[in-house]
C-alpha cells in the first residue's frame, strides 16, 4: 500500500512539475505586442453607383465591366454607367443564396471579337446548377 501511495505521488510531482515548466515557457515565448499602424484617410471617387450585388470586374482600356448577380453587366466609361441585362440559354437563378452571375471574364482578344465568358447559375428540374458559357 505505501507503494502505491509513494508512486502515486511521486507521479502527482512530476506532472505538476511538467504543468508548470509548460507555463513558464509559454510566459517566456508570448509573442511581444507591436505597435498598431495608424492608416491616413484617402480620398476617393466613386466609378459606379448603385450597383446591384457586384461580383466580378473587369477593365479594357479607360472602360471597366462589372458583373452583378442579379444578372446584368454595367459598363463604365467616360463618367457614365450603361447596364445591360444578360440573356442566356438557361435563365440565370439570382434568388437563391450563392447563386445568380458569379463570373464575368473579357476575352483575351475582346477589342476585336466583343467575347466575354460567364459562370452563373441556374435551376432545372427543382435543382440547383452552374454553367460557364461563351458570351458575346
Amino acid at each position: 500500500m505505501y507503494k502505491k501511495c509513494f508512486g502515486m505521488f511521486l507521479m502527482m510531482l512530476f506532472v505538476v512539475g511538467c504543468s508548470g515548466e509548460n507555463q513558464e515557457q509559454s510566459e517566456q515565448t508570448k509573442p511581444s505586442e507591436e505597435p498598431v499602424a495608424v492608416v491616413e484617410p484617402v480620398e476617393a471617387d466613386a466609378l459606379a453607383k448603385n450597383l446591384r450585388i457586384p461580383w466580378a470586374m473587369n477593365k479594357r482600356n479607360d472602360t471597366f465591366y462589372l458583373s452583378e448577380r442579379v444578372g446584368s453587366v454595367v459598363k463604365v466609361e467616360n463618367g457614365g454607367q450603361t447596364r445591360q441585362n444578360v440573356v442566356l440559354e438557361k435563365e440565370i437563378a439570382s434568388t437563391v443564396p450563392e447563386a445568380g452571375l458569379l463570373g464575368f471574364v473579357l476575352a483575351t482578344d475582346f477589342d476585336h471579337s466583343q467575347k466575354a465568358f460567364a459562370y452563373y447559375t441556374y435551376r432545372e428540374n427543382d435543382q440547383q446548377f452552374n454553367r460557364v458559357v461563351n458570351y458575346h
